[in-house]
């Protein structure tokens, strides 16, 4: 009986602690708030440039896999990835096995989606 005593009262001051630092948050102005490089990036919409291969489709899923070489500005060195497309009709524009120059944005925490791409011309 003791315990369940000590573990209430322990229960009911977590809680109180918690609403507090709640209520702390609610006052707070998010636009001092520091962002994180990839948030900032995303918002700031920057564009990252890769040339690779095709290597796969997806088209109902709308996703590609590409064999890309190195893209600097994020940096990635040389590497095989699957991305999602921002819109699927970018698939229709380039076949399996076709090199092709794309462009990918922050779509999230270490995600990137294809928001352009193209044939590469050598």
């Amino acid at each position: 009986m003791k315990t369940l005593h000590s573990t209430t009262i322990a229960l009911v001051l977590l809680s109180a602690t918690g609403f507090s630092y709640g209520d702390g948050m609610n006052s707070m102005n998010m636009k001092d708030m520091p962002m994180s490089g990839q948030m900032a990036e995303q918002m700031n919409g920057k564009v990252h440039h890769g040339i690779g291969v095709v290597q796969r489709m997806d088209a109902i899923n709308g996703r590609i896999t590409i064999v890309h070489g190195p893209i600097n500005s994020i940096p990635w060195p040389a590497m095989t990835m699957t991305f999602a497309v921002q819109d699927k009709k970018l698939l229709s524009q380039v076949k399996v096995g076709e090199k092709v120059a794309f462009d990918l944005m922050a779509s999230g925490k270490d995600q990137y989606v294809v928001v352009q791409i193209n044939q590469a011309h050598d």
